[in-house]
């Protein structure tokens, strides 16, 4: 119950955030590119699990993720 209290409430903060983006005039299409390049490096940074991209190519998901 709590995580979905929590996915609310960020669901609702990026509404609220993209109403702010249109007053202080930044560009929606920058701040998505700049938030999944964050959000990729820090992944990236704070997993740590061995990060193996020839076993990437083997699962399931990498084909529709690519496609997507």
């Amino acid at each position: 119950m709590l995580v979905l209290i929590f996915a609310i409430l960020c669901f609702v903060s990026i509404f609220i955030l993209f109403r702010y983006f249109e007053k202080w005039k930044v560009d929606n299409m920058q701040a998505i590119v700049v938030n999944y390049l964050v959000a990729s490096i820090l992944s990236f940074l704070l997993y740590n699990g061995d990060i193996s991209f020839s076993d990437a190519l083997k699962q399931a998901w990498f084909i529709p993720s690519l496609i997507l």
